[in-house]
């Protein structure tokens, strides 16, 4: 049986090296509770674990993303989406114009991350 070789393209690789990079950025920056408190300072007591569960689920997907697998893109979808609602019901302190930068934010990296993808997407078991 022939392989299919997969060609996932300089975009959405440069797409997936850069995510990896910021993902351990974050990591690192998030490892020291003086930083998490400088950026949320009023943050909910669980939030360092949905900060964790966040990084593991990001690096699942970037696997995924890297293997060109469709339930990566599903994942991507499901954190981005769980992100606004996070963002919206515990950082947003109630300003219109807050919850506007969270969503078009949200909206232009699905934009880029969804052209990227999309040239790819029959290529994507």
């Amino acid at each position: 049986m022939q392989s299919k070789t997969k060609d996932r393209g300089k975009l959405l690789t440069v797409m997936i090296i850069l995510s990896v990079i910021s993902l351990l950025f974050t990591l690192l920056a998030f490892s020291q509770p003086q930083i998490l408190h400088t950026i949320y300072p009023q943050t909910p007591s669980w939030f360092s674990f949905y900060l964790i569960g966040g990084m593991v689920m990001g690096a699942v997907q970037l696997a995924g993303l890297w293997m060109m697998k469709r339930w990566a893109v599903y994942l991507l979808i499901f954190t981005s989406l769980l992100g606004i609602v996070i963002q919206l019901l515990f950082f947003n302190n109630g300003s219109p114009q807050n919850a506007t930068n969270i969503i078009l934010s949200t909206l232009v990296g699905w934009l880029i991350w969804g052209w990227a993808i999309s040239r790819k997407w029959n290529q994507f078991d």
